[in-house]
């Protein structure tokens, strides 16, 4: 196999070990301050009961960063950082419209939510490289 193309699947590859990593962190943070202790036949149990949108896209919402992220970090390409940055500025403006939605009271589903927050990341790279404009 070329080295190239093996260096942009381990790049890719990293950027998924990091994701879990964060899924890791993010789970085990949310756990150790929100969860209810239960019994459950002897057992002391937690159960973390946060559904909510704006978990899930913390949870969700950053894979592509984290992807991207490690392509950078083995390749070392110069257009990774603007998409880094395009994604970021994605992630919080998604994030910041889940938190007005929040807010004024409306729930939205799961898939609507992550693909929300996809669409709104590609949009933001698309106008970028469409415009060749400094947006993010």
């Amino acid at each position: 196999m070329n080295k190239i193309k093996l260096d942009h699947i381990l790049g890719g590859v990293l950027g998924l070990l990091t994701f879990y990593v964060w899924v890791a962190i993010v789970f085990t943070v949310s756990t150790s301050l929100f969860a209810k202790k239960e019994l459950i036949h002897g057992t002391e149990v937690a159960r973390l009961q946060v559904y909510d949108p704006i978990f899930n896209w913390i949870i969700a919402g950053p894979l592509p960063f984290f992807v991207v992220l490690g392509h950078h970090f083995v390749v070392k390409e110069k257009t990774d950082v603007e998409v880094i940055r395009c994604l970021l500025i994605g992630f919080l403006t998604w994030l910041t419209v889940l938190l007005i939605l929040f807010l004024v009271g409306i729930e939205i589903p799961f898939d609507i939510n992550i693909a929300g927050g996809y669409i709104v990341m590609f949009l933001i790279y698309l106008f970028k490289f469409a415009k060749k404009d400094e947006i993010c």
